[in-house]
């Protein structure tokens, strides 16, 4: 990750909150430190929590307007779940770096710390019952 984008991490994080971003990922040059200040864009991969249509596009268009005065930077923003075909999902997966993931309103937790514990808490009670 670029140090532009580090140092503004808590800056970013905080418009993924105004805008219901689920996940915000880095991507392209910016992630992969080729990025050329002045001359290279930011580009970004984000998917939204559930909303209606018109909701995601204002969510869509005021992240990536906000992210641009932020930066003083041009900026794209693709939404994964809209990428259908496999070669361009596979292209921003190949340099995705994740820059920020909501947390559950009930529990603190992102929802890979959720999966993670739930998985844990499963293996726990397979071995329980197994050893009876």
């Amino acid at each position: 990750m670029i140090p532009s984008v580090a140092d503004r991490r808590a800056e970013l994080e905080g418009l993924c909150v105004r805008y219901g971003v689920q996940r915000l990922a880095l991507r392209g040059s910016a992630a992969t430190r080729c990025h050329a200040a002045g001359k290279s864009d930011l580009d970004f991969a984000g998917e939204f929590r559930k909303a209606g249509p018109g909701d995601c596009a204002d969510a869509c268009f005021g992240l990536l307007e906000s992210v641009q005065d932020l930066f003083k930077s041009p900026a794209d923003l693709v939404v994964g779940s809209a990428i259908k075909n496999p070669y361009s999902h596979r292209s921003v997966e190949m340099t995705r770096t994740p820059t920020y993931e909501a947390r559950s309103r009930s529990t603190g937790l992102t929802m890979r710390q959720l999966r993670g514990s739930l998985a844990s808490i499963d293996g726990e009670l397979t071995a329980n019952i197994s050893l009876k």
